[in-house]
This record gives structure tokens, C-alpha cells and sequence, in this order.
């Protein structure tokens, strides 16, 4: 088996904030702006971009975006 396959193929991850990120993902500025804003925090395993939120979740980051815009 070619090794070198192995590491052409592996999605390239960074820490940041504590988490993995992936490079080159569509939404990866986006996750980028509200990471830094400190809107959204990821994870345990990371920021999992391709997961569903839950209700709960939400409800954080409506929360988190009220208290920037001073409501």
C-alpha cells in the first residue's frame, strides 16, 4: 500500500481556540468570524461544521449575538 496516498488525502486541521478546524472548507471564514467574535465555540472534538446544531445551541448564540448588539 502507497503511504503517501494517505497523507494526499487527509484533510489538513490546525488548532485554534482549543479545536480543529479544517482547511478549505466552504465555510471556513465564516467559522473564523463568529469563533473570534465568540459567538460559537465548537465542540469537545472541534468545530464539526457538517453537524446539525440543536435547539439548545441556538438558543446560545441568539443569546451571544444580543448581548454584541447591547439587547
Amino acid at each position: 500500500m502507497n503511504e503517501s496516498a494517505f497523507i494526499i488525502h487527509a484533510p489538513i486541521l490546525t488548532a485554534r481556540w482549543g479545536l480543529f478546524v479544517v482547511h478549505g472548507h466552504w465555510a471556513e471564514a465564516s467559522v473564523e468570524r463568529v469563533m473570534d467574535a465568540g459567538i460559537m465555540g465548537g465542540r469537545t472534538t472541534g468545530f464539526a461544521p457538517n453537524e446539525q446544531i440543536t435547539r439548545a445551541e441556538m438558543a446560545v448564540v441568539v443569546e451571544r449575538m444580543l448581548k454584541q448588539l447591547g439587547k
